[in-house]
């Protein structure tokens, strides 16, 4: 078995693990008290414990849950995981960590979490944490998150955690506190918690989104979704979105993700869909998901295209043609010399080829019908070719009469 696939095996257990005892945790909840004017407090979840801040004066008066020998060791606990090396023995010991911490440390523990400067490094387990303590009390965990962090990670993954149990808490709390006139992405985190459980719903927030950047990443956050779909259900899927250009950019996911599967079945539809700019996208992400795997046959179905459609296809896999073959390569775009777009494609190629083929990577060059980039590829190519082989790079230029300005520049070292 290789190495990545058994790497992501053992993190595909753990993950399991994780949810399975964090959900252990939370498996006897009793409902919280909440004031009927405040609506936030009448939807907090069910598995609310009643020990929640509201109520943590009056537990204290009668005795704390915790020592502070206990909080202490919890402190350093959670400094001490996160120096392990091992990642496997980190999450272990977090998930344990998390198992023995009351509710009410939760807000120290994540504090000193941050305060090691390694949330970046360790974004699983800052994520895992945050996870928890929404399922323990979400509104304190998004009172720290506000006040502490600056941007919308910890808060979208308390959103995603609390959506799960309570949606329409986590919706009223998400646009209750939206500030500014910029893309709501608090609505993000909740999509992200609703789209295995009720994804007709997350899909309705999305379409409700106003702002393309929020669209774009509550897509982004629909996406694993879609790929556990069937293919029939995935592209009626697509017909549930109301904004013209969030489904153009949903086609392309789509595309891209069946294509994984199937490219030749994925192939056929993308070629038949109506809207050109739908098409067009999906074709891209067909021919360069299908070019990894088989290029010969992401050529052969090119060859069926015409116009824009088969110019978009043959940009997007003429790359790993090249890296494949650069001579054939080489010769299949000769065809498609004169046609609208060929220099999207000749410049992809001529990159591409660039560092193993430079004598072809120069030659397309001179083909190129937008004659101001000529000087400026023919610099940067013989450079490299210069920097690594200068007696080859100085006598192409020999051979193809290379101005004496274009052979100083070439040759400068940068």
């Amino acid at each position: 078995m290789k190495p990545n696939l058994i790497i992501l095996l053992v993190f595909w257990i753990i993950s399991l693990s994780a949810a399975y005892i964090i959900g252990t945790k939370i498996s006897s909840p009793t409902q919280a008290t909440a004031q009927s004017n405040d609506l936030l407090n009448n939807t907090r979840p069910l598995y609310r414990k009643k020990n929640s801040p509201s109520s943590l004066n009056s537990q204290t008066k009668a005795g704390p849950r915790t020592s502070a020998n206990k909080n202490k060791n919890s402190q350093q606990n959670v400094v001490s995981i996160l120096l392990q090396q091992d990642p496997i023995a980190r999450i272990n010991n977090l998930l344990a960590l998390i198992q023995e911490i009351s509710p009410e440390d939760f807000e120290q523990t994540v504090a000193d979490f941050r305060a090691t400067g390694l949330t970046r490094s360790r974004m699983s387990e800052y994520s895992m944490l945050l996870h928890a303590w929404a399922k323990e009390d979400p509104l304190s965990a998004l009172d720290y998150a506000v006040e502490n962090t600056r941007t919308s990670f910890a808060r979208q993954a308390i959103l995603a955690s609390w959506a799960t149990d309570n949606p329409e808490a986590a919706i009223q709390w998400a646009k209750s506190n939206h500030t500014g006139n910029g893309a709501n992405l608090l609505l993000v985190g909740v999509i992200k918690g609703l789209v295995d459980s009720n994804p007709q719903k997350a899909t309705e927030i999305m379409n409700s989104l106003d702002s393309r950047a929020a669209q774009s990443a509550a897509l982004q956050s629909i996406t694993p979704y879609l790929t556990r779909l069937s293919p029939e259900k995935a592209i009626a899927w697509i017909g549930t979105i109301e904004n013209d250009k969030l489904k153009i950019s949903a086609v392309g996911r789509v595309a891209e993700q069946l294509a994984r599967k199937d490219p030749r079945a994925t192939a056929a539809w993308a070629s038949s869909l109506g809207s050109e700019d739908s098409r067009n996208n999906a074709i891209g992400e067909v021919a360069d998901t299908w070019a990894d795997q088989d290029v010969a046959s992401a050529v052969a179905w090119t060859e069926t295209l015409s116009g824009k459609d088969k110019t978009r296809a043959a940009r997007e896999l003429i790359s790993e043609y090249a890296n494949e073959n650069p001579e054939q390569a080489d010769t299949w775009l000769n065809t498609f010399s004169g046609t609208d777009g060929y220099d999207e494609v000749a410049t992809r190629f001529i990159w591409s080829t660039a560092n193993q083929s430079p004598e072809l990577s120069l030659a397309k060059i001179a083909t190129l019908q937008d004659t101001s980039t000529h000087n400026r590829y023919y610099e940067r190519i013989l450079n490299r070719w210069h920097n690594r082989d200068a007696n080859a790079a100085a006598a192409w230029m020999q051979t193809n009469n290379i101005s004496e300005e274009m052979r100083l520049r070439a040759t400068r070292n940068r």
